[in-house]
């Protein structure tokens, strides 16, 4: 058959891509659906030809499919994509350029999100490009590269300290998390974005602030959220030695976070409501401030800022914990 094709007018791209046991059960196929009397004509060679590859292409599939799914732990699923990727429609370009603890990650994502068993190969490419999506980085190029490509709706997490980006990092891309798991960032964080949640991550300054000193390194704020950016969240996470804490262009939500050793915990720009603050910002901790705990120029919500005294823990501060008509100094 295959040194008929040409003349017969076969289209043998998708044939060309099955294993030689494959294209022998293409060929049988054929030849035992043949009619008695035979095939009319090229057309109808050309349909029992399809046919066939498309039912061995469709088996390929079922096969892979059942791999993932008989995967019991990470190496067998990692294992399973990459021997079944073409089969599994897998784009695998990203995929190759990650790190073997990457690749680790996305096999744990595809394996972890299985539960009863994939119904399809779509559903394994959707649940495998969103595990090369939110690989976890682990140095300054990785992470702005994965910021740079992020679209809202990605999570990008850290899978150790980022201590060599050299410049403060800019999250300009909307609704995006960044998962810290808990490591670090030897720098600023600007927001420029809406929506933007980070999760659990440490912030240490270089240099800590020391209010008796006739140096007391920078008056940056460990995150700086820009007036444009609404819906920012911050949780569970550790901020210490920095002048300020977080500051607040716009309402957003602070929460779970200890901020440690700071001139103010945090600052709230004069057009913030406190009253849009209250239940946003609480379960924090605030510890050794010299000026204020969370400071807003916001003069006349006196009920608002007690409130968010009730909500939050104010240790050994200097001056007051909530102070309202005060420079944010941002």
């Amino acid at each position: 058959m295959e040194q008929n094709a040409r003349p017969l007018g076969l289209d043998t791209s998708e044939y060309e891509n099955l294993d030689s046991e494959d294209q022998t059960d293409v060929a049988s196929s054929v030849f035992n659906n043949r009619p008695d009397e035979g095939y009319n004509d090229t057309s109808a060679v050309q349909t029992a030809f399809n046919d066939a590859v498309q039912a061995e292409q469709e088996e390929n599939t079922a096969e892979a499919v059942q791999a993932v799914n008989d995967a019991n732990n990470i190496d067998q699923t990692q294992t399973a994509l990459e021997s079944n990727s073409e089969e599994l429609g897998l784009d695998m370009t990203e995929y190759n350029n990650l790190t073997d603890e990457e690749k680790t990650y996305v096999a744990n994502d595809v394996l972890n999100a299985k539960g009863d068993g994939y119904s399809s190969a779509s559903a394994i490419e959707t649940e495998f490009n969103d595990g090369v999506d939110e690989a976890p980085v682990d140095n300054a190029q990785e992470l702005n590269d994965a910021l740079s490509l992020a679209e809202s709706g990605d999570t990008i997490t850290l899978a150790g300290n980022i201590d060599d980006l050299g410049n403060s990092l800019n999250i300009s891309q909307e609704g995006i998390t960044l998962d810290a798991q808990g490591y670090s960032l030897n720098e600023e964080i600007s927001v420029l974005a809406s929506n933007v949640t980070i999760n659990n991550i440490t912030m240490k300054a270089s240099t800590a602030y020391d209010p008796n000193a006739e140096n007391t390194g920078n008056h940056d704020w460990a995150i700086d959220v820009s007036g444009s950016a609404s819906g920012f969240e911050l949780t569970a996470s550790n901020i210490e030695d920095y002048y300020g804490g977080v500051y607040l262009n716009t309402v957003g939500s602070v929460s779970n976070t200890t901020i440690t050793n700071s001139a103010a915990g945090m600052g709230i720009e004069t057009d913030v409501d406190l009253a849009d603050l209250v239940g946003k910002v609480s379960g924090n901790t605030f510890d050794t401030y010299e000026v204020q705990g969370i400071g807003s120029m916001d003069q006349g919500n006196s009920e608002a800022a007690s409130s968010l005294e009730d909500d939050n823990t104010f240790i050994n501060g200097a001056e007051g914990s909530v102070k309202v008509g005060v420079p944010a100094n941002n």
